[in-house]
């Protein structure tokens, strides 16, 4: 009989159990926490020890050992261990992937977590060579020798490289031969949030505000709290100051954001405003830098982590607050793999550290509100427009008695006319991307179906293809009708349509489209947003990634196309979701 502990390891597959494993024949005994190399069939898996016993269900000369302990100490505490075993009970899902989805890409595939990447600078001979005449020669040997120039002596790392010039290896070959760049080794940089010159003061808060602060502030020990401010009440002040008084404590906070259509302009203010430079997780971020952000959180070297639904997941070494931005919406759901409601696991987490959360929203949900009115929470109103705004004027128009043409009414056509002449902007809002959400056969009624999964098929006509936006699967868009043969046309709108419709009818605007086709390429979404802001767009067109958490300062008309569309979805929130929208 051994005397040696067995090792509870959660692996990356999808079976709801933990497995057995001696330690490694050499060194110490993995610690609850820490990552794992074990065999598993005929591979070697990354596993995270969830804990040891004495026992086991199977003989112990049938266990294996693990192969090798990836960290020197534990990755995760207790109390990120608490929160993978939650999620794991809650949505009954195999806590191996788990804690995949839990942690990192890099580290989810083994890699250390201080990380040691491959960088290219220029050479020093580099500075005294003749550029103009390489452009001639070779102009992507220039492009790249001029970008690693820019970046002075540090130089860059590859993976930043790929994003900036995605074809530079072979031109590097040539540099490398040629002495004017190198490639070396070099440890990734660290995360530091005193990057920014130092915090400005805010605005004074009004009645409304100050009294929300003071409620928020009553207590730093869990409470759940609502804050319902309608559009323009200054919600994000009130933020500001409450994560300003966490800060100072000595604590971090965690602020989530639905989507990154919200982050660069949020950031941008919580970095003038705090003094700190917020770290950044979303998708939009490269492996290392996602790597760095998470492990600033952990070691706490970051104070402020700004983040998507997956964030929620992120270890905080001295945690003080939770914010939940726009806590109504959809995208704080992950609706494929392991699924789960970021705001429910908020508030989940809150709890077991005993420290506030605050849910922010223009238009709460349902059950959030009936949380309040039974007392678990406590709703915090912010009545009023800040800074004494006023609220819109609305218009309904009924396009039975005037038609709309490819989406815009003749009221609508007027209304754009108007404020374009009066060097104002426009947005056009259509909560569905692509061409047109149908493709229809006019002689057989046939419509154009997934075959995979058996949703309707969305024309895009710029790529000529049909794409399903539930499963992704696409096929070439056919002129013709599948099952008769005659001529099929697109039928209803879409923000690509849209796009194309306002072309014909303003010939001389402006017009950006800025929807998750659009902004696919990274930095696309930044550059579209900044252009937005600065008003070099007159009409913007967009989905409900463009419609909240921006402020466009030239932006005087708002139209909704279509905006009775969601009454008729198939979610049985569809009411409430068009009214939140």
């Amino acid at each position: 009989m051994s005397n040696s502990p067995i090792i509870k390891v959660a692996v990356n597959v999808p079976l709801s159990r933990q497995f057995d494993y001696l330690p490694p024949a050499r060194g110490p005994v993995p610690a609850t926490g820490q990552r794992v190399l074990v065999p598993f069939g005929r591979r070697q898996q990354v596993g995270m020890v969830l804990g040891q016993s004495s026992e086991s269900d199977l003989p112990i000369a049938k266990l294996k050992r693990c192969s090798e302990v990836l960290d020197k100490d534990a990755l995760l505490s207790d109390s990120d261990l608490w929160l993978i075993h939650f999620v794991s009970d809650y949505y009954h899902h195999p806590v191996g992937e788990v804690v995949a989805a839990a942690l990192p890409t890099l580290l989810r595939h083994g890699k250390p977590l201080h990380l040691t990447i491959e960088k290219i600078a220029a050479a020093d001979r580099a500075r005294e060579f003749d550029l103009e005449a390489l452009a001639r020669r070779a102009p992507k040997q220039a492009e790249l020798l001029t970008l690693l120039l820019d970046a002075g002596g540090d130089g860059l790392d590859v993976e930043l490289a790929t994003e900036m010039l995605p074809n530079w290896r072979r031109a590097a070959t040539s540099l490398i031969e040629k002495g004017l760049i190198q490639s070396f080794e070099a440890r990734a940089d660290e995360f530091d949030e005193r990057l920014v010159a130092g915090k400005r003061p805010g605005p004074d808060l009004n009645k409304d505000q100050q009294d929300a602060l003071s409620k928020l502030r009553l207590r730093d020990r869990f409470g759940v709290y609502l804050l319902d401010g309608v559009t323009g009440s200054g919600k994000t002040e009130v933020y500001l100051q409450r994560v300003d008084d966490v800060l100072q404590s000595g604590k971090q906070a965690l602020l989530l954001v639905p989507e990154i259509g919200l982050t660069p302009q949020l950031v941008s203010r919580l970095r003038d405003r705090l003094g700190v430079e917020p770290a950044l997780l979303h998708s939009g971020l490269t492996d290392t830098a996602r790597l760095a952000a998470w492990r600033a959180a952990r070691s706490g070297a970051a104070t402020l982590l700004v983040g998507t639904r997956s964030a929620i997941f992120t270890p905080l070494k001295n945690p003080g607050l939770i914010i939940v931005d726009e806590e109504h919406d959809q995208s704080f759901k992950q609706q494929e793999g392991l699924r789960y409601s970021a705001r429910d696991l908020a508030i989940a987490r809150a709890k077991h550290l005993d420290i506030p959360v605050v849910l922010g929203s223009a238009t709460p949900s349902l059950e959030m509100l009936q949380h309040c009115r039974g007392g678990s929470y406590q709703h915090v109103i912010l009545p009023a427009r800040a800074g004494g705004a006023k609220a819109p004027t609305m218009r309904l128009v009924d396009t039975v008695r005037t038609p709309a043409t490819e989406g815009i009414s003749e009221p609508l056509a007027e209304s754009i006319h108007r404020h374009l002449d009066a060097g104002a902007q426009v947005l056009i809002f259509l909560n569905r991307r692509g061409f047109a959400p149908t493709l229809i056969c006019s002689s057989c009624g046939h419509i154009a179906g997934c075959e995979r999964c058996d949703s309707r098929l969305t024309v895009h006509a710029g790529s000529r293809q049909l794409r399903c936006h539930h499963c992704g699967a696409a096929r070439p868009l056919n002129e013709h009708c599948d099952e008769c043969g005659e001529t099929v046309k697109p039928l209803g709108e879409g923000t690509q349509r849209l796009e194309e419709s306002l072309t014909k009818r303003f010939p001389g605007a402006v017009i950006s489209r800025i929807d998750s086709d659009s902004t696919q390429l990274k930095g696309a979404m930044d550059e579209a947003l900044e252009n937005a802001t600065l008003g070099h767009a007159n009409i913007l067109v967009g989905t409900q990634m463009l419609s909240k958490g921006h402020h466009f300062p030239n932006l005087t008309l708002v139209g909704v196309v279509n905006a009775d569309q969601g009454l008729f979805g198939t979610d049985f929130r569809s009411g409430e979701r068009m009214a939140q929208a």
